[in-house]
């Protein structure tokens, strides 16, 4: 059974993947596990020892506790929400700095 807390950890191992472009194959071997073994830590199915999780954040140059600070365990549209929101209350240069890291995403 997936815990709360294992998933969000899984989601934020996947989250900081994806913003580095890095496939499952990649990380796992940077991090010298099974790509099968990550993939079921970033579905919150496997609860990976500390250790793990150290070579895990070196393969993302990442510190272990970014995992524990990222709000990933909301869903995509409470996400959607809270940027709408926050875009909502930028003045004018605000939203041309907004703009700017838009669109390098």
């Amino acid at each position: 059974m997936s815990t709360p807390l294992r998933k969000n950890i899984g989601r934020a191992i996947r989250a900081q993947r994806h913003s580095r472009g890095s496939s499952i194959e990649a990380l796992a071997g940077k991090a010298g596990i099974d790509p099968a073994y990550l993939g079921a830590i970033e579905r919150g199915d496997r609860n990976p020892t500390l250790d793990v999780v150290d070579r895990i954040c070196l393969g993302l140059g990442v510190e272990p506790s970014d995992l524990f600070t990222r709000d990933v365990s909301l869903s995509d549209d409470a996400l959607r929400e809270r940027i709408a929101a926050r875009v909502g209350e930028l003045d004018r240069d605000g939203l041309v700095i907004a703009w700017e890291l838009v669109k390098r995403i």
